[in-house]
């Protein structure tokens, strides 16, 4: 992962003497948001740190950043920013807390929360604040001079120290994209990817059909694993996209079914990495396919015929229900189809149906692969991608409608937070299913 921290006021937006109140006073500096999106389309991830004294003074509460926060968030995502989260020190000077820079508690927690090491974090800032909290945890600390940038960098200069410092966050931004890999090596990379994809899915073949002769179910499933994981291993090694699940203890220990959020070919196998005995729902044509058809059928995969809506229905609850009573999970792609960032349809009511009938709860899977590997993109753009899993709903003695519209409201609001594609198109309906 590669995290930079942004500071807010004076770095992304114009710094008041009488603080950034409200989502009037907020003032983006020329050129800082689309430094957020050139960063974003390098591969890097952005949380902001802000210090917000106001709070505790009592000049505007947490409402009022909340709001500033939303605008900032959705402004960014318009020039194509993703930002993963916004951590805030409310407290007054005096109040004695370890978040308020230049202590350290913020950018730990933020190194923490991304399962980072606090020396791989970039921090970019305009005060000596922000220089003496990421010298602390050993991050690569940044000036601009934009904001305090000036008299900081005076009081560096003062001190004997001469820090890496820019014009602006738009200078910063140039500097740091400069030295991530360019489209030339994307391309390569994705390229190396699929050789190295295709030989896997030849040796794996091999391995699925001994493992089906000699070793049952248990040795698919191990198989399948390994298979899974050598793909996002490659993934990674090649063309720099990685993942980062949040919400994994949500995850029963009984069987249930999985609503997955569906937009590229990169969810299709992440499910045999964390669940003990996945069983898709796809489409039959994916079984006619040598030795993967044959795979997919062993390791529980349900083929359904997409033109034949109620007899696919019918094969759903019969087949899941079967499944599901012998120790699988049921996944769904509730969508029916890849769909693209900031396009949504009409989630099908089989697996709320299916839920329903077995008694077992749905589990809703939110993730935004598909900013990074889009459906029939053979370029794969650096990042990590970010999945949630959620609590899981209960099915008994509930409407499916309702059961249908909680969890689409959960993965489309989680959408709405870690996609690009969502702040840039909004939350588009398209077709139905």
């Amino acid at each position: 992962m590669k995290l930079i921290v942004l500071d807010r006021d004076g770095v992304i937006n114009r710094d008041r003497i009488d603080y950034v109140k409200c989502i009037g006073e907020w003032e983006p500096i020329p050129g800082s948001l689309e430094a957020m999106a050139r960063l974003t389309r390098a591969g890097y991830d952005i949380v902001i740190a802000t210090n917000q004294s106001g709070v505790g003074r009592g000049l505007y509460n947490r409402a009022a950043v909340n709001a500033i926060h939303a605008r900032l968030r959705r402004e960014a995502g318009l020039h194509g920013a993703r930002i993963l989260g916004f951590y805030v020190c409310p407290h007054a000077p005096l109040a004695g807390c370890d978040c308020r820079k230049p202590a350290a508690g913020m950018l730990q927690r933020i190194a923490r929360d991304a399962d980072c090491k606090p020396e791989r974090l970039i921090f970019i800032g305009d005060s000596w604040k922000d220089l003496a909290a990421a010298r602390k945890v050993g991050a690569r600390p940044i000036l601009v001079r934009t904001g305090q940038g000036e008299s900081t960098l005076e009081r560096e200069r003062a001190r004997g120290r001469e820090p890496e410092c820019y014009a602006d966050l738009a200078a910063a931004a140039d500097r740091l994209v400069a030295a991530a890999p360019g489209p030339v090596r994307r391309v390569l990379g994705s390229i190396a990817f699929n050789v190295g994809y295709v030989a896997a899915i030849t040796v794996f073949a091999i391995a699925t059909l001994a493992a089906g002769l000699m070793a049952g179910q248990r040795g698919l499933q191990f198989v399948a694993h390994g298979y899974a994981a050598t793909f996002y291993g490659l993934l990674r090694l090649f063309t720099g996209l990685d993942y980062r699940m949040q919400g994994l203890e949500n995850i029963p220990d009984a069987p249930c079914v999985f609503y997955w959020k569906h937009q590229s070919t990169w969810e299709t196998l992440m499910p045999f990495l964390f669940i003990r005995r996945p069983a898709f729902v796809l489409k039959r044509e994916l079984l006619w396919i040598p030795l993967v058809g044959w795979a997919l059928a062993c390791t529980g995969a349900i083929g359904i015929d997409r033109n034949a809506h109620r007899e696919a229905l019918s094969q759903i609850r019969d087949k899941g229900t079967h499944r599901l009573a012998r120790g699988f999970s049921v996944v769904i792609f509730p969508e029916g189809h890849r769909m693209p960032p900031g396009v949504t349809r009409r989630y099908g009511r089989s697996g709320a149906l299916l839920a329903s009938a077995a008694g077992v709860p749905i589990v809703p899977v939110a993730h935004n692969a598909g900013d990074f590997w889009p459906r029939r993109g053979f370029i794969k753009r650096p990042g990590t991608v970010q999945v949630r899993i959620g609590t899981a709903l209960a099915t008994a003695n509930r409407p499916v409608d309702a059961i249908n519209l909680e969890a689409r409201e959960w993965i489309e609001g989680e959408m709405r937070t870690i996609s690009v594609g969502y702040l840039i198109q909004g939350d588009r309906p398209s077709g139905s299913a």
